[in-house]
């Protein structure tokens, strides 16, 4: 990844909570008194403003050296694990499903190309199982409703190059992602240029583009002390989170059209062995160029020894950072005894890494919780409080 320029100390304002900002939405500028000293939400960057859609590259997934933790290994170091708190629950909503269509550029992408057709139902050297595949049926119109509509693709740049994640919405107007989706670890400042494209899909744009407004990170790892695996500091991290405002137009947000994802933390899906099916969303360009959606189904673990992160099995690679890890995905039927049931849709971690040799076939998230992805939230919902108003 090239190296970054900070925005300079007139812009960081790492050690609290500061915005003097007008908001597009015609609220007028203000300060926002720190709900939490962890967390440093700005606004975003100036940038070129320019973003290149059509050769967007996907930014590099941060990899572990070391060889990973088998999936079995879950259970017996269970009682190891340690959270801040109780796991708790946010529910998500469906929204209306209004489109706004916008082709983003003609012609083809130029991001590399596919590594080939996916595989269904494989192993990695890992040995953990999943299926990975496009999240869209072939010949389908890609994924037009919720809850798939709350998920899209990130662009930004960093020097002027523009470098693709991917993301969700978890509030009308709150976008959550990878911490280094945002910003390089340790470097006290933020990329430029965000821009969440909901549902992207070979180039079109079906709910339009948005534009963030503020950008939040926890302050550990935007200043590189938070606590990582001693095999792969940096990349195997505890607050690998992000979260962004988008900026409203007409005085609505994305979430209000597309529905946004729960979200849960601190061992909210997870079963007493610390286990959980999760399912992953993505766009990886090593399939189908990035252009399309893709979708991985496994059992994931948490894995004590690798700063409590989450890990399941995987052929998500680049450009897949950032993307959902969500528990009970789809819609819940109606009846049966064990009515009401548990939120569905609820994300409880994001893409963060993989392994350097890809024959493991595993990613790792950072887990949510009560320190970071909740106070996350409750800043960017202090700074614009329409953006989360779930009505």
């Amino acid at each position: 990844m090239p190296p970054q320029q900070s925005p300079g100390k007139d812009v960081m304002r790492s050690i609290g909570f500061f915005i003097a900002s007008t908001l597009s939405s015609g609220l007028a500028a203000h300060a926002v008194a720190a709900p939490d000293a962890t967390v440093s939400l700005q606004a975003v960057p100036a940038g070129t403003g320019i973003v290149d859609y059509a050769n967007a590259k996907p930014l590099p997934l941060p990899m572990a050296r070391r060889a990973p933790s088998k999936a079995s290994t879950a259970v017996s170091l269970a009682f190891k694990v340690k959270r801040p708190g109780s796991p708790g629950v946010v529910a998500g909503k469906a929204g209306t499903g209004q489109e706004a269509p916008v082709r983003l550029f003609t012609g083809k992408p130029n991001r590399g190309v596919s590594a080939g057709g996916v595989q269904p139902e494989q192993t990695g050297l890992a040995g953990q199982p999943f299926t990975t595949s496009r999240a869209n049926i072939e010949g389908m119109k890609p994924a037009k409703g919720y809850p798939f509509t709350a998920i899209g693709r990130l662009f930004f740049n960093i020097d002027g190059l523009t470098y693709v994640c991917s993301a969700s919405m978890i509030k009308p107007g709150v976008v959550v992602t990878a911490a280094h989706c945002v910003s390089n670890f340790g470097d006290n400042s933020y990329h430029t240029d965000f821009q969440y494209v909901p549902v992207y899909s070979n180039g079109v744009a079906p709910f339009g583009v948005w534009t963030p407004q503020f950008v939040a990170a926890h302050t550990k790892y935007l200043n590189g002390t938070t606590t990582c695996w001693s095999d792969a500091p940096g990349v195997v991290c505890e607050d690998d989170v992000a979260v962004m405002v988008l900026t409203p137009k007409n005085g609505k947000f994305a979430g209000q059209s597309t529905g946004y994802l729960g979200y849960g933390w601190d061992g909210a899906s997870f079963n007493d062995d610390n286990l959980a099916l999760l399912t992953q969303f993505g766009y990886p360009v090593d399939s189908d160029g990035g252009e399309i959606m893709q979708r991985t189904d496994s059992q994931a673990f948490v894995d004590p020894e690798a700063a409590g992160n989450t890990i399941l099995g995987s052929e998500q690679r680049g450009g897949s950072s950032g993307g959902p890890w969500v528990a009970d995905w789809g819609i819940a039927a109606k009846g049966g005894v064990l009515r009401p049931q548990p939120p569905h849709n609820v994300v409880v971690g994001v893409t963060s890494w993989g392994f350097t040799d890809p024959r493991y076939k595993q990613q790792g998230a950072s887990p949510f919780l009560s320190t970071n992805i909740v106070p996350l939230v409750n800043a960017a919902c202090a700074a614009v409080p329409a953006a989360c108003v779930t009505n």
